[in-house]
């Protein structure tokens, strides 16, 4: 697959962003139902790291990120929960190595990482979002912004494979 130039990336967002509330349900659930593992995942992902006052935050940028993919150049079959499992899991052990000392600080895994990764236009994007409010000093970011991060990368992940 090619990298999703940061023009696509910018059009699918401003699309799903002025979504009027009423229909948004409706465009998830059409989505979704060609994704539905990527779908329990995000719920998941959701329910365990977000308060109640950021419900909805984790879904709407993992609905972007999934139409992103699939309106632009996505083509292959669903993705299972063994996917993602296994997406996760390389995810997770890359952050431990850095938690270990054993490679750079995050600032510079991260500067690495969106250098050479296929999809940096979108999974900067993402970042973006979830950074919102804290550019300034994203040092008061919530701490789960970073297993968030790497929850949705696993998405993309998984779906640019």
């Amino acid at each position: 697959m090619k990298t999703i130039s940061q023009d696509l990336v910018d059009s699918v967002w401003d699309e799903a962003m002025a979504t009027p509330p009423d229909s948004a349900q409706d465009q998830f659930q059409i989505l979704f139902d060609a994704q539905p593992a990527i779908a329990a995942y995000l719920l998941y992902v959701e329910e365990e790291l977000l308060s109640p006052e950021d419900e909805g935050m984790v879904l709407m940028i993992g609905y972007c990120a999934v139409k992103t993919m699939l309106d632009h150049g996505f083509a292959g079959g669903q993705v299972q929960q063994e996917d993602i499992e296994a997406a996760e899991h390389k995810n997770l052990e890359a952050l431990e190595s850095l938690e270990e000392g054993n490679a750079q600080d995050l600032g510079e895994h991260v500067a690495k990482l969106m250098a050479s990764y296929r999809q940096a236009p979108l999974l900067g994007t993402l970042l973006q979002a979830l950074m919102e409010g804290h550019e300034a000093d994203p040092a008061d970011a919530p701490e789960n912004i970073g297993v968030i991060f790497l929850s949705l990368k696993s998405i993309i992940d998984c779906l640019d494979r």
